[in-house]
């Protein structure tokens, strides 16, 4: 007890070392079909979505002619990235306040809670349908069950449907997003657009986004060709025999497979796209798959951020003429354009970000500011200030950021050597993108949007902002500084995303601007590279670099008016009449099944009796609750789990009761057993930051086990057993330690990684002074070869009364050694076979595979006597990354076989090799501790 105090102890004082906001509970507001769910930090986002919320309802149910009730929505506002989900159980919304730094869904609304909302709520609708088979089983097993079918459908169908409707019922949505329509324009106009059976699940390779592309595409064209109603009348068909597959409700209501579908979709798109007067630029990125992004030009050379298949995401100094890179820094950033260099290359300032797991509210991602120096040394400039796309002087001297302010941003000055900041611009309800440094450093380009119109605009050194105004249309993306008077940014004027300069006169405030590059896919940036136009583009490989001469005529000249507001009136965020009180996270039914089968934990053979299982669970996910028990008649004797789990932040307590009933396999004895065991676990540290993801976690607790036995079959009524009974309890501490870093896609096996954990198990009944231990340690490094990793791992444990902890060879092969004490020594070198794109069948598909060879070698000690395996255990697995639908999972099978070293021709096939299967991609670490020696408490651990 006196060591849990002290973990709990411990665990309070450390958390305060990492301030965040001030966490004070989750609120909740209601309207007539949504209850919001908010910290106080959110409570305007709250409110905004409260105003606006019951408008969207009404128009994406009538889409549906579904009507649910109470829609569970929360709000999450310590992330400092875009995001939103559905899920099932309990049915409920979650919405991440912070809007897209980057143009990801489009610019036009303006207000990225209403579109996410409009997304998700879709999928909310769509996936509880009120119609068919499973919602008809929800009313009596639970109301998640309504969502059973979005399981089996494919992933474009799922995302599809909100895609469409985002864009068919708001002002944005990807399908009037240029950026989004990059990409598949991309692979028209190349011909290498994917075959329908890949739009089913997504992928590692371009696009990243596929079923969200693909599904768009087709319910666009299903919309166009067989009526504005056919997903509804396709998916109503479907719920009512979802076993037969979306695909056939899709055959049984078009009279066309989903096969031609997709067929006559590409052929409508390359008719689309087919005529074009554009001409590509020369491509200067290296041609492979990943993505490349516009570089910062310094005397130094090209600095860019890239990140590619078979290599970690990086900063690099790429020389465009050779295309060869010099790696300056491994970092994933905050977005892809949140890095900045001086002129002279000796400073750059990025954007990452510092990702927590263990705070009351759930998950933090917190982007702040960091500086690269000259030595290639990485210093921290802010810490929880919420930064991305910085813009240094060309000096270097002055650095500027955008800051998060709930859904919204603002420009801020940020001082390099304390990270304090300083407001600069700002605007009520709108969201700053992208600022750049003019030449003289003085002014500041970027842009603006207010509810959906989006500018580019001009901050000088007095403080007076110019917005770029013009009769052209479109929306204007990257601006940055040719000359201190002369601006280029990408607009979609004329459908699609082409570069325009602007050169204006401090004097009268008017200017010129002409376009200076297009392309037939897109420009999305660009900047002045000697006499040629490098810009960003999209090609089937991803983001890339081209290069075009720099026109010497305007292609075309519109004036333009330099004013000093977007717009007079700013408009206000919704406000709504709301009831307000305190949110209670608490389990609710997910589902409840009859099974006709014993649920005894101890005992795998199958006999029929009546059970009953269930699942509560939080929508919050902290608390949730599982129970499985079956009713033997002969004797009776109740059989099953329950099992209680809390997970808050810094805390994690697991509750479990076991009770079986079986009889020895020797003496025929009847055996009543109950185990129950509580875990608490307070992880110290759950943390990515600079792709090193780090875990220190401590835990304590308790197993007790009580077992009756008999020498014939009795009742668990019965007032007493005739025989006797054993009882053992036994507390444990024990830590865990892992640190790991990131590789690149290819890495099926992590490049580098140390795993440490150790267990001190005190037995209390009987009370004993030999207590019992386990340990475990791996550590992987880099092969010489790329993609190929060598990992050493040793497993130890002991053996007590009624407790073994002694490790486990893989695939459960017996050794020579029996000692109170074992060890388990395993080398293992393991490679990647190569990551695919192979749809498989119905959902199902191979996304990678990785090998691997592995030795492992046996010793034991007891008293005073050491001794080693005679025996030496090798064998081999394969790892496969196997998606269905949006999930994957890697699974792997392998063989471990025995040889006599001193008698190899002793070696039998059978007796000698086992088969296993594993889940994850460590099979030696993860082998879980079984009772190989028939004693202790088999199958608790």
């Amino acid at each position: 007890m006196r060591k849990i105090v002290t973990t709990v102890l411990f665990s309070i004082i450390l958390f305060p070392l990492f301030p965040s906001a001030p966490y004070t509970g989750w609120r909740q507001i209601k309207t007539d079909h949504f209850t919001i769910v908010f910290e106080e930090k959110s409570r305007e986002s709250a409110l905004e979505v409260a105003g606006f919320c019951e408008e969207v309802y009404e128009k994406v149910t009538d889409f549906f002619g579904s009507h649910p009730g109470n829609i569970l929505t929360i709000l999450h506002d310590r992330a400092d990235i875009p995001n939103g989900s559905f899920y099932p159980a309990p049915p409920h919304l979650n919405l991440y306040v912070t809007s897209p730094s980057v143009p990801i869904l489009g610019v036009k609304e303006g207000n990225w809670l209403k579109i996410l909302l409009t997304h998700e709520l879709t999928h909310y609708v769509n996936l509880t349908y009120r119609k068919g088979i499973f919602h008809s089983l929800s009313k009596v097993l639970g109301k998640s069950v309504s969502a059973a079918p979005g399981a089996l459908m494919p992933g474009w169908a799922v995302e599809g449907i909100a895609v469409k409707l985002e864009t068919d019922l708001t002002k944005g949505g990807r399908g009037r997003n240029p950026f989004f329509e990059m990409e598949y324009k991309s692979q028209i106009i190349s011909g290498r657009f994917y075959d329908w059976k890949k739009a089913v699940y997504p992928s590692v390779f371009p696009p990243y986004d596929r079923i969200y592309q693909a599904g768009y595409l087709i319910n666009d064209y299903l919309s166009r060709t067989y009526g504005d109603d056919i997903f509804v009348r396709i998916y109503s068909r479907y719920t009512a025999i979802p076993f037969l597959g979306f695909n056939h409700a899709v055959k049984k209501v078009t009279g066309d497979s989903v096969e031609e579908i997709f067929a006559n979709m590409k052929e409508d798109l390359r008719q689309r796209y087919s005529v074009s007067q554009k001409s590509f630029g020369t491509l200067v990125s290296p041609d492979v798959t990943g993505n490349y992004y516009l570089p910062v030009l310094s005397e130094k050379g090209w600095i860019l951020y890239r990140h590619t298949q078979d290599r970690e995401n990086a900063l690099v100094l790429y020389n465009p003429e050779a295309k060869t890179e010099k790696i300056l820094a491994k970092v994933s950033l905050h977005d892809y354009a949140s890095y900045t260099a001086s002129r002279n290359g000796n400073r750059i300032v990025f954007a990452s970000l510092d990702i927590r797991w263990n705070h009351p509210a759930g998950e933090e991602y917190t982007s702040d500011l960091f500086l690269l120096d000259s030595c290639g040394k990485v210093s921290r400039i802010t810490r929880g200030k919420h930064l991305w796309q910085p813009a240094l002087s060309p000096d270097g001297k002055k650095l500027v950021a955008v800051k998060k302010n709930g859904q919204y941003s603002f420009l801020v000055e940020v001082n390099i050597g304390t990270g304090k900041t300083r407001p600069l611009f700002s605007i009520p309800a709108a969201n700053i993108y992208t600022p750049s440094f003019s030449p003289n450093g003085r002014s500041i380009v970027f842009t603006i949007n207010e509810r959906g119109k989006q500018e580019a605009a001009v901050l000088d050194e007095t403080g007076d902002v110019r917005i770029i105004s013009d009769t052209m249309g479109g929306e204007k993306y990257f601006p940055g500084f040719l000359t201190d008077n002369s601006v280029v940014f990408s607009a979609d004027t004329d459908g699609s995303l082409a570069l325009y300069r602007v050169t204006f006169s401090a004097l009268d405030r008017t200017g010129n601007i002409d376009k200076i590059c297009d392309d037939p896919v897109g420009a999305y940036a660009g900047t002045l590279y000697r006499n040629s136009v490098v810009y960003g583009s999209y090609s089937p490989e991803g983001f890339c670099l081209r290069e075009k001469p720099l026109p010497t005529e305007p292609d075309q000249t519109v004036r333009t008016v330099i004013t000093t507001h977007m717009n007079e009136n700013y408009s206000k965020p919704y406000e709504a009449e709301t009831n307000e009180s305190t949110y209670t996270d608490h389990p609710e039914l997910i589902f409840w099944l009859p099974v006709p089968f014993s649920l005894d934990p101890f005992d795998s053979s199958l006999s029929l009796v009546p059970g009953i299982v269930s699942y509560f669970l939080s929508p919050m996910g902290k608390l949730s609750v599982e129970t499985a028990f079956s009713l033997s008649t002969s004797p009776v004797q109740p059989e099953g789990m329950f099992s209680f789990q809390f997970s808050g932040g810094p805390v994690q307590i697991q509750y479990s009761l076991l009770q079986g009933y079986g009889k020895s396999a020797d003496k025929g004895q009847g055996i009543q057993t109950t185990v129950q065991s509580l875990d608490v676990t307070l992880p110290f540290i759950q943390r990515h930051l600079l792709g090193t993801g780090t875990l220190l976690a401590g835990s304590a607790g308790g197993i007790d086990r009580y077992s009756l036995y008999s020498p014939a079959d009795f009742s668990f009524l019965s007032p007493s057993a005739p025989g006797f009974d054993s009882h053992c309890f036994f507390g444990y501490t024990g830590i865990s330690a892992a640190i790991t870093q990131s590789g690149s896609s290819k890495d099926i096996i992590p490049p580098r990684n140390f795993s440490l954990s150790g267990f001190l198990y005190y037995p209390l009944i009987p009370l004993s002074d030999t207590p019992g231990w386990n340990g475990r340690i791996s550590i992987s490094v880099p092969s010489f070869i790329k993609h190929h990793v060598i990992r050493a791992g040793i497993r130890i444990g002991n053996s007590v009364t009624g407790l073994d902890l002694r490790p486990a060879l893989r695939g459960g092969l017996q050794s020579t050694i029996i000692q109170d004490t074992e060890i388990t020594a395993g080398v293992d070198y393991l490679f990647t076979l190569g990551i695919v794109d192979i749809p498989i069948v119905s959902g199902l598909s191979l996304q990678g595979a990785a090998g691997g060879i592995h030795l492992e070698k046996e010793a034991g000690f007891g008293k005073e006597v050491f001794s080693t395996d005679s025996l030496i255990y090798t064998g081999a697995e394969i790892i496969f990354r196997i998606g269905y639908m949006t999930m994957v999972q890697n699974l792997g099978v392998g063989f471990n076989t025995r040889i006599n070293t001193s008698d190899p021709s002793n070696f039998n096939l059978f007796n000698d090799t086992a088969l296993y299967i594993f889940l994850g991609i460590d099979s030696f670490y993860s082998n879980r501790i079984v009772d190989k020696h028939n004693s202790g408490l088999s199958g608790i651990y």
